[in-house]
């Protein structure tokens, strides 16, 4: 989706130490094909990319209703750390010894928007 080929663009910037391996989709048109230089698998050969490309960080940027499968394939395959994009929380205890960042988009902006009505109530 969207967010997924905004991650991928960021990642291509020479400044970063870290690149993308692989991304995964179900989207039929997007398999077998390279997005902005990544090569984009079928989701369901996640568990074997992640464990013949010794991949130990993955990122879920899927829509909510696939983010618990998705993240228990990763565990299981043997990532390490997941950062989850979506809106669905995962349950940390559920993941075993992966470490779990989670990035709620929403509530940044509702933050950022509440303070800023309230700098203008209070005239900050």
């Amino acid at each position: 989706g969207n967010l997924g080929r905004s991650l991928l663009n960021y990642f291509k910037k020479e400044n970063l130490k870290i690149s993308v391996a692989s991304c995964v989709d179900i989207n039929e048109e997007l398999v077998g094909k390279e997005i902005l230089g990544v090569s984009c698998f079928h989701f369901s050969d996640l568990g074997l990319l992640i464990k013949d490309q010794n991949i130990t960080i993955g990122i879920i940027a899927s829509n909510e209703n696939s983010t618990k499968k998705i993240s228990e394939i990763m565990a299981l395959s043997g990532i390490k750390y997941i950062i989850n994009f979506t809106n669905y929380p995962l349950n940390n205890s559920e993941l075993g010894n992966v470490f779990l960042e989670q990035i709620d988009i929403t509530a940044s902006f509702e933050k950022v928007a509440y303070l800023s009505k309230s700098k203008e109530l209070l005239k900050i």
